[in-house]
């Protein structure tokens, strides 16, 4: 297992607006062992990636990334970590449409019934992921960004009990994800830090984390 409080923090950040910073920093603070990530929605390992700084500092973790034109990249640069290849869902529907956003491979899903000319993606069940990866307990800090699915999929989560995950860093910048606060908020966590892009969401109760 391994500490953050017990690594020297760089300044370098990887993450959008240095999420990753914020995130180490309050782990570091509050003597909170960083064992393990979930990243939903990979997109590049590096670049504006909210998990790669922990990754440089020898902690491993899951990453979720739908889009095929990403995976060689992730698996060249981050090779110790597992890579599903699909999309992480709060249901059981096994495909949908992936509509590709622009040149950075970000995008969204859609009905396999509406747009029958968009590539099909697996999916895989949100709780599926815990079950097989996570078996002793949560993972440290889950990353999401799924194009306004995040509040679906938190609520597919048992975040009051047996997944109740320290720190949550999620895309909150659209109309859809203005949900996430209050709901989180409602289940005992608060909000550290709010970003351009992202919230900062976390739950100082330590007896109720996994291991």
């Amino acid at each position: 297992m391994t500490c953050m409080n017990s690594l020297p923090l760089s300044t370098t950040s990887y993450a959008e607006d240095k999420e990753d910073l914020l995130i180490a920093e309050y782990c570091a603070g509050s003597r909170i062992p960083i064992v393990s990530y979930l990243e939903i929605g990979t997109n590049h390992p590096i670049i504006s990636n909210n998990t790669y700084f922990f990754y440089r500092r020898g902690i491993r973790g899951v990453l979720a990334e739908p889009y095929f034109g990403k995976w060689q990249v992730i698996q060249e640069n981050r090779p110790e970590d597992v890579l599903i290849k699909a999309g992480i869902w709060h249901d059981k529907t096994p495909v949908a449409r992936f509509k590709k956003r622009g040149r950075n491979g970000g995008g969204s899903y859609c009905t396999t019934k509406d747009y029958p000319s968009l590539p099909l993606v697996p999916l895989v069940y949100v709780n599926d992921v815990f079950e097989k990866y996570f078996k002793n307990g949560p993972p440290t800090l889950i990353s999401i960004d799924i194009e306004g699915n995040e509040i679906n999929l938190l609520k597919e989560i048992d975040l009051s009990g047996r997944h109740r995950i320290p720190v949550i860093c999620v895309e909150t910048n659209k109309p859809s994800q203005l949900p996430i606060t209050p709901y989180l908020e409602g289940l005992g966590y608060r909000l550290l830090h709010k970003t351009t892009a992202n919230s900062i969401f976390a739950c100082d109760t330590l007896s109720k984390f996994g291991g």
